[in-house]
Formats: structure tokens, C-alpha cells, sequence
């Protein structure tokens, strides 16, 4: 199945021991052991309530059962948002590659989920910011149509903004 959004295409692949999501930016993302199942609950009495078939596959699971693996149930939401997250992350990369090979006067020092970072002499430090500005907004040719903005600023040292 192929789904369109925004002008980017997301293709599912399954077979018998992995679902496969080809990325916009072909990267695949991967879940193991899926199936179609009925889902049962256990609510805080102990009472079993099935809640209808539902999609789950083999993964860590979370805090609460402390990253133990196990069976992790999604619904629509949480794979739309495991493709934009994804999705997100192949632009930020894209971003960093470029902005390491093209801003020869300075050092990407650091990134998180959705920052870049660099260390540049101060007399070159707005001129890289508008050049990262640039180049994070030039989006590769797989995500044009995404709607994407960045901001930033300079600084002496690294703060949460």
C-alpha cells in the first residue's frame, strides 16, 4: 500500500517476520514479529476486556515495564507519528551533512531531537547562523512539499531557548 501526504510518499512492505516503512527518504524503519490480534486489558481490578483486533509487533516496551521486550500495540496515531518523527529526523540529518560540508569556518559540535549546533569565531558567528538558516530550509529533493521553518540564535554558549 502507498499512502500520499504532502507530496511524499510512504510505501508498507510485510511479510511473515517484519513490517518495513520506506521512508520519504527511502531510509527503512522496521517492526518485528507483526500481527493482527485481539487486544486484552486487564483493567486495575484484574477484569479482562477485549478491546478488538489491533496491530502489534515486537519491541521495547516502555519505562513502566522497565525496557523489558514484549508486545507493543499501536493504533493509528502512534504510526503516524513514528513516520513524522522519522521523518523529522532524516531532514535534521540531511541538514547536518550539508551544513558540515559547507560551512568550512565551522564545527557542528552539537545536536538533539530537533537543534544543530556549531562553534564558529564570533566575527563569523551571524553568517553562519544565516547560512545554517539556509541550508536547514533547503530541504532535500524526497521532502520538498513538507512545510518546514527553523529559527535560531547566536550566543556565547549553548542555552535552551
Amino acid at each position: 500500500r502507498k499512502f500520499k501526504a504532502a507530496k511524499i510518499e510512504v510505501t508498507y512492505y510485510k511479510n511473515e517476520k517484519v513490517l518495513s516503512v520506506k521512508l520519504p527518504s527511502g531510509r527503512p524503519m522496521f517492526y518485528h514479529a507483526p500481527r493482527i490480534s485481539e487486544k486484552i486489558v486487564k483493567d486495575k481490578e484484574g477484569n479482562e476486556r477485549n478491546e478488538g483486533a489491533s496491530f502489534s509487533y515486537l519491541g521495547r516496551l516502555g519505562a513502566k515495564e522497565q525496557g523489558t521486550v514484549g508486545r507493543v500495540w499501536g493504533w493509528g496515531g502512534k504510526w503516524t507519528e513514528n513516520v513524522v518523527q522519522a521523518t523529522a529526523r532524516d531532514c535534521l540529518t540531511s541538514s547536518m551533512l550539508r551544513i558540515d560540508q559547507e560551512i568550512d569556518y565551522a564545527d557542528l559540535v552539537l545536536h538533539t531531537h530537533d537543534e544543530i549546533g556549531c562553534e564558529v569565531d564570533e566575527g563569523l558567528a551571524q553568517r553562519c547562523y544565516d547560512r545554517m538558516h539556509d541550508l536547514m530550509v533547503d530541504l532535500p529533493p524526497w521532502a520538498k512539499g513538507l512545510p518546514i521553518e527553523c529559527k535560531g540564535w547566536v550566543g556565547r554558549r549553548y542555552r535552551k531557548d
